[in-house]
């Protein structure tokens, strides 16, 4: 776990680093993370992206499965969720998915298993908006990745398309919502939705509560989460953000924080 936790923590010096290098030459940031839901907005041509950040969600069982009130619980903990993204025109970007945790089980607050920590499925994919916001018409994108385990011993290929859609209500409030299928190999397709209000406080301060879910044919889990951003430069973010499950099924609660930049590519 100290050579995880190094590995994670290593990532934010890298893009603190970045950030200060090339702050006068990069973009004013706007993100995907830490969010469920999916901006249907690129960023800027030749701009480079690095959104990066640790989460935990944890399922509770206390009694129900287990004899004498035994309390379980079951933790996914992602200490690296990586997206890069690359814009190669107004409409179109280039982006790669990575995560690098482990899960563990806990009896009575003691870890009875663990496993180790490893890449989770490398997927490579492109976002394009083909709608411009116009009045009430949302803006409109397609996203969609593809791939599998490239750095790690598992297999199996894993994919991704949702349709992304925002209304921006005034210069302080927004409404984004996505709707898609997860493509697993030898697995049920899983349905997505989301949807999320962003209102912005400052100029620095973005706060957000969104709802998604996800439902194949024999299960479905509805959660809600919440969080800010803030802007420490014009392209140097940091976020923090929780959740809890509003289904039996979803996992009980959720935390993470987060830190993004981007360079602009020198001329």
């Amino acid at each position: 776990m100290r050579t995880s936790v190094l590995v994670f923590f290593f990532c934010l010096l890298s893009v603190s680093v970045f950030a200060q290098e090339d702050d006068n030459s990069a973009s004013s940031i706007a993100t995907d993370r830490p969010t469920q839901t999916t901006s249907p907005y690129v960023i800027a041509p030749r701009l480079f992206q690095i959104e990066t950040g640790f989460y935990q969600q944890q399922t509770n069982q206390l009694g129900v499965n287990f004899p004498n009130g035994v309390d379980f619980k079951f933790q996914n903990i992602v200490y690296n969720s990586l997206l890069l993204r690359y814009g190669i025109s107004d409409k179109l970007e280039l982006r790669l998915n990575q995560e690098f945790g482990r899960t563990r089980e806990l009896i009575d607050d003691v870890i009875t298993e663990q496993s180790d920590a490893s890449f989770g499925p490398t997927t490579i994919g492109v976002k394009y908006q083909f709608v411009e916001e116009e009045g009430w018409r949302p803006a409109v994108a397609l996203n969609g990745h593809v791939g599998g385990q490239f750095l790690s011993s598992g297999g199996g290929i894993t994919g991704d398309l949702r349709v992304n859609f925002q209304n921006n209500i005034s210069d302080k409030f927004n409404i984004s919502y996505n709707v898609g299928i997860i493509l697993i190999e030898n697995s049920r397709n899983v349905g997505l939705w989301t949807l999320n209000l962003g209102f912005t406080v400052s100029p620095k301060l973005t706060v957000f509560l969104e709802g998604y879910g996800f439902k194949d044919n024999v299960s479905s889990q509805q959660s809600i989460d919440f969080g800010l951003l803030y802007l420490l430069s014009p392209n140097l973010q940091i976020d923090f953000f929780g959740g809890f499950a509003m289904s039996e099924l979803a996992p009980d609660s959720l935390f993470g924080f987060g830190i993004s930049t981007n360079i602009a590519k020198r001329k």
